[in-house]
């Protein structure tokens, strides 16, 4: 397929004929509309022996689309591309024959495979193959070319041999390479090994305690992969990772499978040009018909005069080919205006024209030039003396002179130098005490012809004085953002307040690891300005150590009990004792104590994983000899495939849990927790498809787990099922929470409703120990929340008293009608915790209190911390509730006397809660309340109604459904889809939510209410499909999708098929992203090829982001989520590159005229720091002044010649 893009910049629509040529051929030609500001996608199907029967040459087919409009920009009317048929892979195998090599190497497409058994002089044509394979057979010196070498070597090669091996132990290495992607060779067999050591650099694949046994090596011109067994002793030949090695070092040495093999740069972008190893020039031709000879120093051939757009033709002795350039960016083709819009009514307003003023100093001063050219001439015919006017023509000049005041120069030993100072956390604190001691010494250097200035910087610079003469310390007072290290923006900030004719030098005091900008692109500005810059290289305090992770890398996917290896890295400094620690899914997983030495330490462990879904792994290292922890975790996310994934979570006791068993034999995995046993991360639920609540209070749940669910549904795609109980929806404090906010049901009834007058008495603990927890969230505060949240669900009729105790009762607020409820706010105010703690005394006083009240309902609630003097509760309670007073009880921490507050609630016919998070009582108030003041429990039987026969409903019987004994009331939201009922109120409803999909079923599934429903002999199918329903969907297509960092930002890159293997095009695709935090972002995709959409998005946080892709429905319709793909955000590089980057400092210091100073001994290069360099500095005074005077003197002087007595003198 072709994809055309086209955008109209301009503000109307435009229809405009599309021509697609395949060399002078025409294709196709058809009209495209465009609306104004608007871009359209268009996919031509292609067919590759089509475009060969019309190229005539399937190697160099030349496409051209072309919109024939008239407009201001015609370079991006055309597009080009060149389609190249990859050439075929000249392989040489030397050596006695590998059959399991040569079988392989047949296979492949495109290679040409020719075997000799022995290197030949007719062979030394270095260009005559891609890739030479020595096996057991001695080597010649190789310098420039690609090699596999198999239990050989070459004498020219820094691997040197030293002997045999029996029976290596082979680990692979963490190192991250193209010919090891997918290969796994921890747990390889080999009988006999070369042992060789390695006396340069190169890439080691595997090896074992004994030295190397697979290196990459790749230097100038040479590419080499080396081997040291016979295969044949070795089970690598029968592995799965034989033939993708093989398939990596073809890629590697020869990439032939292009994702598309249309070759296309962007004007201006360089362009790579792979070359055989023996062709060392290279012959371009441009569109302009220029021709142009290249040394081809490098493999790949980087070709960087790409500035015209069209097609280049290259060839080399042995290879040739084409490809093309466009100009293809926005914002060099949007050359409309970028201020914003004039809004109509103003542009009337506005003059038709504007006035311009004329410029008449020329003119005047061209006149007084004349007038005095007139003056002379007629002195001079007249005889009279020429002395006043020739004084006059001098001041005139003097005064011209003056107005262009030219400036004298003189040499001046002014000097500016300015500190700036990196307190990144690379640095630690040895930036600012080295600062700090060099202002200390240069104090001696004062002069009144020297400033000096501070300047701190992190992320961005910040100025802690200006240069200025007095030299004093500094407490570095700035707020700096320490994660990266921007010095070219320090260097900028820095020169940018160096004096006018005066000498700068900055002296950078920083460990040259810049992590945001580039230090390159400023030394030329620097060098043009004059300022020299001095590097003064800091570190981590002398004497510490550190260590950190480097690299940690698990595979993205496995299946279910497939094993696979965990590598990572440890770098440290010295040698050191440490844990290392992987814990997997919250848990230690695996831990060892470790001995690290200098540099690089690797560690391989094998997993594997049965579970489906994301699996979180943490490593983590810990060491008494670390300096900073910022660097010592990383995570990791491996999916297993498997059959769809469901989690259930219930308050049911085992036995009565019914609806998991039903669903595993169904086919689902299931996995049954108690709700506040499982951690319901959001890392952890993306594992899962769906998520069921059975009857599960709020109470059991932390507000960061219902914000993780909410997220979980909205953001991910994931399903969601809350089944029925008493202790659900408004009974189980779902009102006002994230979980209400989900369900497509209401806990609180329309205000229309009528319901029964309530008197309800909120009897609270205000103890000394009610005051514990943070200021303003302390168990007091959160109880005084509690009773306004509570009171401001009531009726405005309703009747609300606090009744507050300590070793005494206190009326907090005497009972009155609720009204608005803002007397609660203020009365509450002034209530403080203090004294001991005597419930006994109180409860007579609430008994006294509310039984006088006059209300169908009378309602205590008593909350308490604490434990309280035994007295006879049961007697006073029991009266109570004779009364016709019910009471229920919270308690509040493990301190309380738990048994005595659930008996008061039991003899008061009440409800008894712990509430061991005390962020949980607002909402066990607001549930009370509720329960109290509506019929929320419905407990009679009823029989269901179906209201949709089709969807999850489908097949299942629509009469004689069973009996339920009771449901929770609740009322459907406006969108939601009701698909049964039970007399007039929803039992089934759905709708979807963000992404996902949540049904809400109001009866139970146990046997209190749904006895004879789970006995249903359709119960089975009705669950399934219940479950399937809300299950997560996933657009039915193949998917790849890639992340790559760039910068700070990510690339998604995601290529999309349908099943039967075309490409899906058109598609409005999206990102959701949700960062560690919780937050969530929307970033839309755009289409760049066919099937592929690529767009990015900037980390928010170190950590695990997932990515959620979906499709756009069309109006009112879902999105289609696509995939969730997770993206780890490790720690920034700041905490990474930690040892000083001398080579980078010095460079700045020799290439703009400084010098690099030493830190121990800096005494001096400070005293050459503030030594200005004689003559480099002039000072240029204005001379106007003397001029001005001059003018004056010579005015004056024509004035007095004029009126004296001077002889004229004759003609003749």
């Amino acid at each position: 397929e072709v994809m055309v893009h086209v955008r109209n910049f301009s503000r109307t629509a435009v229809r405009a004929p599309l021509t697609l040529r395949l060399g002078e051929r025409v294709l196709l030609r058809e009209d495209v509309d465009v609306g104004a500001d608007d871009r359209i996608v268009l996919i031509y199907p292609l067919d590759g022996g089509q475009i060969a029967a019309l190229a005539g040459d399937s190697k160099n087919a030349l496409l051209t689309a072309r919109l024939e409009i008239e407009d201001e920009l015609a370079s991006d009317n055309r597009a080009f591309l060149a389609i190249n048929d990859g050439a075929a892979v000249r392989v040489l195998y030397v050596g006695p024959g590998n059959t399991h090599l040569t079988g392989l190497l047949r296979f492949f497409a495109n290679v040409e495979l020719t075997s000799t058994s022995r290197w030949d002089a007719q062979f030394e044509t270095a260009s005559a193959h891609d890739l030479v394979i020595f096996d057991r057979v001695a080597v010649p010196p190789l310098s420039q070319g690609n090699f596999l070498l198999i239990d050989t070597v070459a004498p020219n090669l820094p691997i040197r041999q030293a002997g045999k091996i029996e029976n290596p132990r082979v680990s692979a290495s963490s190192v991250r390479h193209p010919l090891a992607q997918g290969v796994q060779l921890g747990d390889l067999r080999v009988r006999e090994a070369r042992r060789v050591d390695l006396a340069g650099e190169a890439a080691v694949l595997a090896g074992s305690a004994d030295g190397p046994l697979i290196v990459a090596l790749e230097r100038a011109k040479l590419r080499l992969l080396y081997i040291g067994f016979d295969l044949a002793h070795s089970d690598l030949p029968l592995r799965v990772a034989f033939p993708i090695l093989m398939h990596n070092l073809l890629e590697w040495f020869q990439p032939r499978l292009l994702e598309f093999p249309a070759l296309s740069a962007r004007a201006g972008s360089p362009f790579e040009i792979r070359l055989p190893a023996g062709d060392d020039t290279v012959d371009i031709s441009l569109p302009s018909g220029k021709k142009e000879t290249l040394a081809a120093a490098t493999n790949p051939l980087l070709f960087g005069e790409t500035y015209q757009s069209g097609f280049y033709a290259y060839k080399s002795a042995s290879r040739s080919g084409r490809f093309a350039v466009n100009l293809f960016d926005e914002s060099e083709s949007n050359i409309g205006s970028r201020l914003p819009a004039v809004p109509a009514a103003e542009a009337e307003n506005r003059p038709s024209s504007l006035e311009s003023g004329l410029r008449l100093w020329p003119g005047l001063v061209g006149l007084v030039f004349l007038l005095l050219f007139a003056e002379l001439f007629l002195a001079w015919r007249q005889g009279v003396t020429l002395y006043p006017v020739l004084f006059r023509g001098l001041a005139l000049g003097a005064l011209i002179f003056a107005l262009v005041n030219p400036r004298i120069f003189r040499s001046s030993a002014a000097l500016d130098v300015v500190f700036s100072v990196d307190l990144s956390r690379s640095v630690g604190q040895e930036g600012r005490e080295k600062a700090d001691e060099l202002l200390r010494a240069v104090a001696r250097f004062e002069h009144p012809e020297t400033r000096t200035g501070l300047l701190a910087f992190g992320r961005t610079p910040e100025w802690e004085f200006l240069p200025r003469p007095k030299i004093s310390p500094s407490d570095f007072g700035a707020r700096l953002d320490r994660e990266e290290s921007h010095i070219q923006g320090a260097l900028q900030a820095a020169a940018a307040q160096i004096g006018e004719a005066r000498q700068g030098r900055i002296l950078l005091i920083s460990d040259g690891n810049e992590n945001r900008g580039q230090v390159a692109q400023v030394i030329p500005w620097l060098r043009s300005q004059g300022i020299s810059v001095w590097t003064l290289p800091v570190g981590l305090a002398r004497g510490r150590n550190e260590i950190y992770l480097s690299d940690f890398q698990l595979p993205r996917q496995v299946d279910s009990a497939e094993g696979f290896e965990i590598r990572a890295e440890v770098e440290s400094g010295r040698e050191a004792r440490a844990w290392l620690r992987l814990l997997r899914d919250g848990t230690v997983h695996w831990e060892r104590e470790v001995s690290l030495r200098s540099g690089t330490n690797s560690f391989t462990l094998r997993d594997s994983l049965t579970a489906r879904g994301n699996h979180h792994y943490e490593l983590l290292i810990e060491s008494p000899d670390d300096t900073l922890a910022e660097n010592n975790l990383l995570h990791g996310v491996v999916e297993v495939k498997g059959p769809p994934r469901v989690l259930v979570l219930s308050s049911q006791p085992a036995g009565q849990r019914v609806l998991p068993r039903v669903l595993q034999v169904q086919g689902y995995a299931v996995v049954d927790s108690a709700p506040e046993r499982h951690p319901l991360t959001l890392a952890d639920l993306s594992g899962f498809d769906l998520l069921v609540l059975d009857n599960v209070p709020v109470f059991q749940l932390s507000h960061a787990k219902l914000e993780n669910i909410e997220r979980y549904v909205r953001d991910l795609g994931g399903g969601l099922w809350v089944v029925g109980g008493a202790q659900s929806y408004g009974a189980g404090g779902y009102f006002r929470t994230p979980l209400e906010r989900v369900l497509p049901v209401d806990m609180r009834p329309p205000a229309r409703l009528e319901t029964p007058h309530v008197a309800l008495l909120f009897v609270i603990d205000k103890s000394g120990s009610m005051g514990a927890g943070a200021e303003g969230g302390t168990k007091l505060d959160l109880a005084k929340a509690a009773a306004i949240a509570a009171a401001d669900i009531m009726n405005p009729t309703d009747q609300v008293g606090i009744l507050a105790f300590d070793a005494n009762w206190d009326w907090a607020l005497p009972f009155r009608q609720v009204g608005k409820g803002e007397w609660l706010t203020s009365g509450l105010a002034g209530l403080q915790s203090d004294g001991g703690t005597d419930l006994y005394k109180a409860m007579l006083e609430a008994h006294r209190g509310i039984g006088a009240k006059q209300a169908p309902i009378k309602h205590v609630i008593v909350l308490s911390d604490g434990l309280t003097d035994k007295a006879d509760f049961a007697s006073l309670v029991g009266k109570m509730a004779r009364d016709g007073i019910t009471v229920s009880t919270v308690s509040v921490g493990s301190d309380a006397d738990v048994q005595l507050m659930a008996d008061i609630a039991k003899l008061g016919k009440g409800r008894g809660y712990v509430a061991l998070d005390p962020q949980t009582i607002p909402q066990i108030f607001t549930t009370e309340t509720l329960l109290i003041s509506r019929d929320l429990l419905i407990e009679k039987q009823a029989t269901a109604s179906v209201l949709t026969a089709g969807g999850p409903l489908k097949g299942i019987p629509q009469t004689n459904l069973p009996a339920l004994r009771g449901y929770v009331l609740t009322y459907p939201k406006a969108r939601a889809e009701v698909l049964m009922r039970v007399d007039r109120d929803p039992l089934l409803a759905a709708w979807r939510y963000g992404l996902g999909r949540v049904v809400a079923f109001t009866s139970d599934l146990s046997g209190r209410w749904g006895r004879d429903w789970i006995a249903w002999s359709a119960f089975p199918q009705w669950a399934s499909q219940i479950s399937r329903d809300a299950m997560r969907k996933m657009l039915d297509a193949k998917m790849r999708a890639d992340l790559r960092a760039e910068g700070e930002a990510v690339k998604i890159v995601a290529d999309l098929a349908s099943a039967e293997g075309d490409f899906l095009n058109r598609l409005k695709l999206r990102a959701n992203v949700t960062n560690p935090s919780g937050g969530a972002a929307e970033r839309a995709l755009r289409q760049t090829a066919p099937g592929r959409y690529e767009g990015e998005f900037t980390p928010a946080a170190r950590g695990v982001h997932f990515v959620t892709l979906y499709a756009e429905g069309n109006a009112n319709e879902p999105g289609i989520p696509v995939a969730t793909v997770p993206h780890i955000s490790p720690y920034p590089k700041e905490y990474r590159e930690l040892k000083p980057n001398l080579a980078l400092l010095s460079r700045l210091a020799e290439e703009t005229g400084g010098e690099m100073l030493d830190g121990e001994k800096f005494s001096d290069g400070l005293r050459r720091l503030y030594t200005p360099s004689p003559g480099k500095g002039l000072q240029g005074r204005e001379s106007w002044w003397p001029l001005a005077g001059a003018s004056l003197i010579f005015f004056l002087a024509d004035l007095i010649l004029r009126h004296l007595p001077i002889r004229r003198f004759s003609a003749a």
